[in-house]
């Protein structure tokens, strides 16, 4: 899109963000927001194929784990987010930041907010997709 700079392992101060959505300054002012974006990947239960017929306390066992791990990685993705936006030097480029300081800017200039998304995914789906505060 011209709208965006894809940027992936992005450095920041507080590590390397998978995917950073960066405003492209050159084809538009309009563009409301940036994107931090953070992939994890977690095994499904049932990634080697059909989950073996065993007796339900086994079945229910790796079900509780696979629903603990999912949330271990979730809250992981989220601290990391928040660590990368915490580092994240986001740059206007000069002569934006010109007219601004100048008072000359039109309104079609937008400084855009970030947004932090993080998306989860096992072998079948996605587990998670959601916007972080």
């Amino acid at each position: 899109s011209r709208l965006y700079i894809v940027e992936h392992e992005y450095e920041t101060t507080g590590g390397y963000v998978d995917i950073f959505l960066r405003k492209n300054w050159f084809t538009t002012g309009l563009t409301r927001y940036e994107y931090l974006i953070e992939l994890k990947h977690i095994k499904s239960v049932r990634a080697h194929g059909r989950a073996p017929q065993q007796d339900s306390k086994d079945t229910q066992d790796k079900t509780d784990r696979y629903s603990h791990t999912l949330q271990q990685v979730k809250q992981q993705a989220v601290e990391q987010i928040n660590r990368y936006e915490k580092g994240l030097k986001r740059k206007i480029p000069e002569y934006i930041q010109k007219k601004i300081n100048e008072k000359k800017s039109d309104q079609s200039i937008v400084i855009p907010e970030l947004k932090k998304i993080i998306i989860i995914t096992s072998s079948r789906k996605v587990e998670v997709m959601e916007e972080v505060e």
